[in-house]
């Protein structure tokens, strides 16, 4: 960048005071009436369709467009050799982003502060207004409208202070803008692909909102907590912190039990999140399950219920094979036994409400092939968590 190039200073000041405001605006709680229990009936579901398609195919394409022309109204060449005219532009474009953003938040129905327990649990009929899937929509909408917006133009807001700094110190006005914080190119590709994320979520059956519930949550965490566990029955071991006397401890049988049977029953809990979360959709005719909401909540929370209790695993057994030689079997047993009871209701709603709608493929029968399968995995399942109470328990006997 050239020291002999200028910024419009008066375009300039409303460009960074725009951004500063949309920061403010949309870096936060949204403003949006809470609806009340008479706001949800049948007779409008075609209206609610009729949003959500407005989102889909109209609000949130356009949105995508004009977050393109923002950040191509960016480049550097751009904004320190055109006019007024270029930051007139941008200025634009601020009010249209703000517009469309706005237009985005009123298409939602305010379901976040209504009060009824009754409609959770007798929504069944409601379709694409069921409680859950307004909240989830409702969720995902706020929270890239109200915080990942409102941080993108902070970070604009940002960037062209910079600029401006630039501009009064002479000493910074070779500084490339690829040198400053915010990259140019990273915003725009988290913007875009926070923008496809939220055209997943509109206009699903609440079939597919838990499917994609299961795989915006924590499960990649899973894989984490087996590597903690891994790690410790390593045969290639590390001295760099004096753990030669934990490492050799892990060798032993029955601490090889304990951390073996850990590790199949993380892999079998990731498993039905994996078979179950990728394909699988439900038969176009009649997208929509017979499942309340509740029951919705219940099975779409289950992956982070699962990740919740698998999470102290890696602790305990690390505990339990270290030289401390820890008691551990009570805590392990309660998590075990706490985790089956966590995937028996979400199973039996899956083969009740799920499987019956999903259709068949290439004539082969869905319905049969996943209830077996689940039947299967449930089984090994029940003899994985044995297994790993039946290690604890072994293992502080051999102990004592």
């Amino acid at each position: 960048m050239s020291s002999a190039s200028t910024l419009p200073g008066n375009n300039i000041d409303l460009v960074i005071e725009g951004f500063r405001r949309l920061n403010y605006d949309f870096d936060g709680a949204p403003d949006r009436p809470a609806s009340s229990i008479s706001d949800f009936s049948i007779d409008r579901i075609d209206i609610y369709k009729d949003d959500q398609n407005e989102l889909k195919s109209g609000l949130l394409p356009l949105l995508r467009q004009q977050i393109l022309t923002f950040l191509s109204a960016l480049d550097p060449s751009a904004l320190y050799e055109e006019s007024d005219a270029h930051f007139e532009y941008i200025l634009q474009i601020q009010s249209d982003l703000e517009d469309t953003l706005w237009d985005i938040n009123s298409t939602v129905v305010g379901v976040r502060n209504l009060d009824s327990e009754d409609l959770s649990t007798n929504d069944h009929h409601l379709e694409v207004i069921k409680v859950f899937v307004l909240f989830t929509l409702e969720d995902k909408l706020d929270y890239i409208i109200f915080r990942y917006f409102g941080g993108f133009f902070g970070d604009c807001w940002h960037l062209f202070e910079e600029l401006r700094l630039s501009e009064q110190d002479p000493s910074r006005s070779d500084r490339d803008i690829a040198d400053e914080p915010v990259q140019l190119a990273e915003l725009k590709a988290e913007a875009l692909a926070w923008i496809e994320r939220l055209i997943e979520y509109v206009n699903r059956s609440d079939w597919d909102l838990v499917q994609l519930v299961w795989r915006d949550s924590p499960m990649e965490s899973i894989n984490q907590l087996l590597s903690r566990v891994q790690i410790l029955i390593n045969p290639i071991g590390t001295t760099a912190n004096n753990d030669e006397h934990f490492i050799s401890g892990a060798r032993r049988e029955p601490a090889l039990r304990l951390a073996q049977s850990v590790i199949s029953l993380m892999k079998l809990s990731r498993l039905l999140f994996d078979k179950l979360s990728t394909g699988y959709r439900v038969n176009r005719r009649s997208s929509f399950t017979n499942m309340c909401s509740n029951q919705l909540e219940l099975l779409s929370g289950l992956s982070v219920s699962v990740e919740l209790k698998l999470a102290p695993l890696p602790h305990l057994v690390k505990l339990a094979i270290g030289p401390s030689e820890a008691i551990v079997g009570p805590e392990v047993v309660q998590l075990v036994e706490g985790l089956l009871n966590r995937f028996q209701p979400s199973l039996l709603l899956i083969v009740s409400y799920v499987i019956p709608i999903i259709p068949d493929t290439n004539g082969l029968s869905t319905h049969t092939y996943l209830t077996a399968w689940l039947t299967d995995w449930n089984n090994t399942l029940h003899v994985a968590a044995n297994n790993v109470i039946k290690a604890a328990k072994s293992f502080e006997s051999h102990l004592v």
